[in-house]
C-alpha cells in the first residue's frame, strides 16, 4: 500500500474481516482433531496514512511510505461479536435486494444526501417515510439536495406492481430418483457366520455396527481389514446394513438358498426383539 496509490477505508477492512475469518475456519477445524489452546478475541492496528476526500465524498487512505512525515495515526480495534449482535444490525435481505438510489434516478450528489442519513435504496426510503418523516421531512433533512417531488418519483420505483400475466407451466416433478436396490447376497444354506473385507475398519476406534433386519449381530473378530459376524438361527434374509460411522451405510440383500436352489423364508426378529 505504499506510494502514490490510495484506499478505500471499506476495501482495507473487507480484506482483513476476510483473513480473520480464515482464521477463524481453521481454528474451529483444528479444534476438531486436538484440544484449541488459543482463540483469537481482539486484533488491533495502527497505520501510518494519509486521508483524502475524493470528489465522490469517499475517503481514500493512502500509507505513509519510509521517512515520509505529516501522516496520522488511525487506530483500528477488531473485536468479537454474536450471533444476535449481527442479526439485529443487519439489514434484511429482502430490502437489500430493493431497487438502488440510482436506479430510481437520482444522482450522485443526491445519493449521498440520501446515504449520509442511512438511506441507500428504496425500501430504506420508504421506511424512513413510514416512520412518520414524511416525504418532506426527508428532503429538509438531505438540506434540500432532494427535492420532495424526486423524492415522490423514487418512491413510486418501490410500490408493487404488476408487469406480465400468463398462464403457469406446471413445474416438473423434483421428486429424486429412486435409490439403485442393494446387490443381492445368497448364502448357502447353513450359514452361521458372515465373512466382511475392507480397509481401515477400526479406525473409528470400534468396528462398524452390522444389522440385519434393522437387529445388531454380534462381531466375533475385527481387525482393520476384516470383520466376522454371527448370523441369527435359521435362514438368515433380509437387508444387511454395515454402519461405517460416515452417515452412509453400506447396504445388501441377504438371501438363503437350500439344496434345491429355492430361496428360504425372510428372517425377521422375534416379537419384542
Amino acid at each position: 500500500m505504499n506510494g502514490d496509490s490510495g484506499f478505500l477505508v471499506e476495501d482495507f477492512l473487507d480484506a482483513v474481516s476476510a483473513q480473520l475469518d480464515r482464521t477463524q475456519d481453521a481454528l474451529a477445524a483444528k479444534a476438531k482433531v486436538r484440544p484449541l489452546m488459543f482463540a483469537l478475541r481482539t486484533f488491533a492496528v495502527d497505520l501510518q496514512v494519509f486521508v483524502n476526500l475524493d470528489t465522490d465524498g469517499n475517503v481514500r487512505l493512502r500509507s505513509a511510505a519510509p521517512g515520509e512525515t505529516g501522516s496520522s495515526t488511525l487506530k483500528l480495534d477488531f473485536t468479537t461479536v454474536t450471533r444476535p449482535m449481527v442479526e439485529e444490525n443487519t439489514v434484511s435481505l429482502a430490502m437489500a435486494q430493493a431497487p438502488s438510489l440510482q436506479e430510481a434516478g437520482l444522482d450522485p450528489l443526491q445519493q449521498r444526501a440520501l446515504e449520509r442519513v442511512g438511506v441507500h435504496n428504496v425500501a430504506q426510503l420508504q421506511a424512513l417515510r413510514a416512520s412518520g418523516a414524511g416525504v418532506d421531512g426527508i428532503a429538509r433533512l438531505t438540506d434540500g439536495l432532494v427535492p420532495a417531488d424526486r423524492l415522490r418519483n423514487a418512491l413510486r420505483l418501490g410500490r408493487p406492481a404488476v408487469l406480465h400475466v400468463a398462464p403457469a407451466v406446471p413445474a416438473p416433478d423434483q421428486q429424486a430418483p429412486a435409490a439403485p436396490a442393494p446387490p443381492v447376497l445368497n448364502l448357502p444354506f447353513g450359514t452361521q457366520r458372515l465373512q466382511l473385507a475392507g480397509r481401515n475398519l477400526l479406525s473409528g476406534g470400534a468396528p462398524p455396527a452390522v444389522r440385519l433386519g434393522g437387529r445388531p449381530l454380534e462381531t466375533s473378530e475385527a481387525s482393520e481389514d476384516g470383520l466376522v459376524v454371527h448370523l441369527p438361527p435359521g435362514p438368515p434374509a433380509g437387508p444387511l446394513e454395515i454402519d461405517l460411522g460416515d452417515g452412509e451405510p453400506v447396504r445388501y440383500q441377504l438371501a438363503t438358498r437350500d439344496g434345491n436352489g429355492t430361496a428360504a423364508p425372510t428372517w425377521a426378529p422375534e416379537d419384542g426383539a
